[in-house]
């Protein structure tokens, strides 16, 4: 399609916007990501806060604190500070919680409800400022809702979902809005009625996703193309570096890596003893991807995988990083990861109690990064 035309262009074009992203991100590495591992508690009256997103720099999580029949409240939490409380929402909605957050950490796309039980019914996306204002970002007509917010990192783009029921089908179609431009519904795939939102490029204008079991890419004056697959397997784009280059997601039954630059795609070995893997971020660098492994059944385990090393359990992995991680805690699930691939944030359970609550896992850089940051340089692959 006409989005992964131009490969040796659109390489040296996204060389030089990694370069920019990278060094950005890198000249605070060692203040930012000091290795550890925490957990995030409700306020009182909550069971538990719940975690949901994190800054591109690992510093701030973001989430929405849950308490049976009662909507999210949203919050926000870093290592110095803890945890901060924002009950304040749009007018006429009753809760929020945080899905994306922008650089500056005070930015980020809520998903605000309207009722008591959160249900995507009731859902509608804002724009959070920092000044404490919301922008409602709109909604296509015939929809109900908007959900699953995603963010640019300067906070001027926001992505998201819109949302029907329709009998017991569930209909969405991805948009994207601006403060200029508005509300923009993005087109299908050419005979596909649907579509899911998997990640959005650090300046907005790039997003991928999926319809009908096939993975898709929309960039800004191009339109809306299919990512490369095998014919007739089933995949899914979950996750954007931030220059747009990197995809990830899943080529039926594996994990998959799309190089978009390249217009070219590679599905990561499965890990012994697991017939699937979906893959569901990446690093800025594409070098590191996170996602589950499963049997096909309900019960599924994190995976990580690294360019160079290969995949192993991301339990395993943090556990023997050095992040001191209290023995019996289980991982239950993983929501995000800082954009060097350091930070991993997620929801699990305490030992002995078995209490829900919501961890941050932040992991030594490895020498090669830490030795990139201090002299100001950066590798790039063509």
């Amino acid at each position: 399609g006409r989005a992964m035309t131009n490969a040796a262009t659109a390489s040296a074009t996204w060389t030089r916007a990694a370069v920019f992203i990278s060094l950005a991100g890198l000249a605070n590495a060692a203040a930012a990501q000091t290795p550890g591992f925490w957990t995030i508690s409700g306020p009182a009256g909550y069971t538990y806060a719940e975690a949901w997103s994190v800054s591109p720099d690992g510093r701030v999580v973001g989430g929405g604190s849950y308490r049976p029949g009662a909507p999210y409240q949203a919050f926000t939490w870093t290592r110095q500070s803890g945890r901060a409380d924002f009950p304040a929402v749009p007018a006429g909605r009753s809760g929020s919680l945080v899905n994306g957050i922008a650089l500056d950490g005070a930015t980020w796309a809520a998903d605000c409800s309207s009722g008591s039980s959160g249900s995507s019914s009731e859902l509608r996306v804002y724009r959070r400022r920092a000044d404490g204002g919301y922008d409602d970002t709109g909604i296509t007509p015939l929809y109900v809702a908007t959900r699953n917010g995603r963010i640019s990192r300067d906070g001027a783009v926001v992505a998201g979902e819109n949302f029907r029921q329709v009998g017991a089908f569930q209909e969405t179609q991805v948009y994207r809005w601006t403060p200029e431009g508005g509300h923009q519904p993005l087109p299908f795939l050419p005979g596909v009625g649907t579509s899911r939102l998997g990640g959005i490029s650090a300046d907005g204008r790039v997003i991928v996703g999926y319809g009908s079991a096939q993975a898709f890419i929309w960039r800004e004056g191009e339109g809306t193309s299919a990512l490369p697959a095998p014919q007739f397997a089933a995949s899914a784009a979950n996750g954007l570096s931030g220059d747009g280059r990197w995809a990830v997601g899943s080529i039926s039954p594996q994990a998959a890596r799309w190089d978009i630059a390249q217009a070219s795609y590679e599905t990561l070995p499965l890990l012994q003893g697991y017939a699937r893997a979906n893959a569901l971020h990446v690093s800025d660098d594409g070098r590191t991807v996170v996602g589950t492994v499963s049997n096909g059944g309900f019960d599924s385990s994190l995976f990580i995988w690294r360019e160079g090393v290969g995949s192993q359990l991301l339990t395993e992995y943090m556990r023997t990083s050095g992040a001191q991680i209290p023995a019996g805690f289980q991982f239950d699930n993983l929501a995000a990861m800082s954009a060097d691939g350091l930070t991993f944030v997620g929801r699990g359970r305490m030992p002995v109690t078995h209490e829900p609550t919501s961890w941050v896992v932040t992991v030594p850089a490895p020498p090669s990064l830490l030795l990139l940051a201090l002299s100001g340089g950066i590798a790039t692959r063509r």
